[in-house]
């Protein structure tokens, strides 16, 4: 799942992730969906993602409001969900703020590269080896 309120990440995204062939991605370009998406997925654990990539300067609900919230879903999900921030930010207190969060797997500022979303990809593949 990618959650960025820019158009032209999202669809630059969307093709290097088509690339890999290894994973689906929804898209959310409305904060405010985010949280009732999570409740759609608590109805529906199979629509639960593997991963999120995760932008924090969005307008309206922002990426720590979104933190947040994953948090408190979290105990509730059906499985696992890795989140990886996406964002423009350079800055080391945000990274340090984001990895407080126990599912923040890595802090990538943009632009994302293709090797990160091969990466992303090739530790998907390897987690749905061990847990199958």
């Amino acid at each position: 799942m990618v959650v960025d309120d820019d158009g032209i990440f999202h669809y630059i995204l969307k093709t290097q992730i088509r690339k890999t062939n290894l994973f689906e991605a929804a898209y959310i370009d409305d904060s405010a969906l985010f949280e009732p998406y999570l409740n759609d997925v608590l109805k529906n654990t199979e629509e639960t993602p593997d991963v999120i990539f995760l932008d924090l300067n969005m307008q309206g609900l922002n990426g720590w409001d979104m933190l947040k919230i994953t948090e408190k879903f979290y105990p509730l999900l059906s499985k696992p969900v890795t989140v990886y921030i996406t964002s423009g930010s350079i800055d080391p207190a945000d990274k340090a703020r984001a990895f407080k969060y126990f599912f923040v797997k890595d802090f990538v500022s943009k632009p994302v590269t293709n090797s990160f979303i091969e990466e992303v990809s090739a530790n998907l593949a390897k987690q749905k080896i061990t847990t199958h």
